[in-house]
This record gives C-alpha cells, structure tokens and sequence, in this order.
C-alpha cells in the first residue's frame, strides 16, 4: 500500500456565503476537533508500539515458532505501516489551521480536500482493525502458551501491550466511523474548488 499525497487546499468565503452554512462550518470543525482528541493517542500508540516490538526482538530467537510472538510481530509491522502511511494528526492540525475568519471574509478548506481526508480515513480504519484483530489474536495466543514456556514475565508484559492496542484501534475505528458518518451529510455544502482569483 502506497502513500496518499495529502493537498490541502483552501477556499474564501463572503459573509453572505458563510452565513448560508454557518451551521455546517460550525459542525465541521465541532467534527475536526474531536477527532483531534481521540488522535491524541498515538502518542501512546507509538510508545507502546516501541516497547512492543522490544519484547518480540528479545524473545524472537528463541521463541520465533511461538503463535503468540509471531502475531506480536506482525502487530508492530502493521503499526508501522500505519504511521508510515498517514501522519493523520498532523493533517487535522492542518486542516484546523485554514480557519481564519476575518471581518471580511473566512478561508476554509476545499471539499476535495474534506473528501481526500475522509478517504485517507476509511482507509485507516481498515488498517485499523485489522491491527484489532491481530493484537487480539496474539493475547489469545500468549494466554495458552503462558503454562508451556519460561518467559511468562515476557507474556504478561506482551499481552499487556497488545490488549492495550486492541482497545486504542477499537476507539479510534469508533471516532473515525462517526466522523465520516457525520462528514457525508455535510460536505457537499463546501465549495469544492479553489477560486483563482484569490
């Protein structure tokens, strides 16, 4: 999977236009702000990732045939692959930076790039849950090879982290469904391209 260049594109409005969708354009960024919060934990993602991925490199030679560790590995590999893709909390960050309301007039963002967002999202989300079911499955796993192997201080601290990604992807793919549940009814009140003249 490639990465989708990211755009942002902003457009002005009048008054007269503005107050023609006020409500929405108060919504939106209602919307923007919180997806903003739930991003907030791939701060932790990230941490977790890290000690994640020590865990596994310090039981991967002798362990490397365990279900339980191999799973481990492909959740970080899916998790790096995630934030490779999309720096996601940055693009909000960017998008949230194109408000500027003047006494004038009130830049916004394009609807090409709210449409582009939504789809780096959905897109996400789907890389989301699979890092759901994996780490899901790798708790599993740990759990039935805790009895079995003489790093069961290595299994707690493993699955530990996994439940933990497990319930971090649950509340973002949440966040992410509700925000493109509420972005679809309210897009196409944007202007969809960039006026030349400004």
């Amino acid at each position: 999977m490639t990465e989708i260049k990211f755009k942002i594109t902003a457009i002005s409005y009048s008054t007269s236009e503005l107050k023609q969708i006020q409500p929405n354009v108060d919504n939106c960024l209602m919307y923007l702000k919180k997806l903003q919060e739930h991003f907030k934990s791939f701060d932790s993602l990230k941490l977790e990732r890290q000690l994640l991925n020590r865990c596994i490199y310090k039981n991967w030679n002798a362990r490397h045939m365990e279900l339980g560790i191999q799973t481990g590995k492909r959740t970080v590999k899916l998790l790096e692959r995630l934030f490779q893709l999309y720096s996601l909390y940055v693009n909000i960050e960017q998008i949230l930076s194109i408000y500027k309301p003047t006494d004038i007039h009130i830049v916004l963002p394009t609807r090409d790039t709210l449409n582009k967002y939504m789809k780096i999202l959905y897109r996400s989300k789907k890389m989301m849950i699979k890092i759901g079911i994996i780490s899901k499955k790798c708790v599993g796993h740990l759990r039935l090879e805790c009895s079995r192997t003489n790093f069961i201080h290595y299994n707690i601290v493993i699955m530990a982290l996994c439940s933990r990604i497990h319930y971090i992807m649950l509340a973002l793919i949440q966040a992410i469904e509700q925000f493109l549940i509420n972005m679809k009814k309210i897009v196409k009140t944007f202007k969809k391209k960039v006026n030349k003249k400004n």
